[in-house]
């Protein structure tokens, strides 16, 4: 199993709250990092570093979609 170091998760969390990519979720994001020749972690490995770091939420400025009865 490839483990990231500290470094690399703190890059990533860097990266995603950026200006450019903190409206994006995280398959939006390694899909413009790897169109711009840049590989970092898989798409998985973005969700799971954003979850711990407790800012895996609704990244865009709309208003969630909220569940009717």
């Amino acid at each position: 199993m490839n483990n990231l170091t500290e470094q690399e998760r703190k890059k990533i969390i860097i990266l995603c709250n950026q200006t450019e990519y903190s409206q994006l979720p995280p398959s939006q994001i390694v899909q413009k990092l790897v169109d711009k020749g840049e590989y970092i972690a898989s798409e998985s490995s973005f969700y799971r570093i954003l979850k711990k770091a407790n800012q895996l939420n609704y990244r865009d400025r709309a208003k969630a979609k909220q569940k009717r009865a």
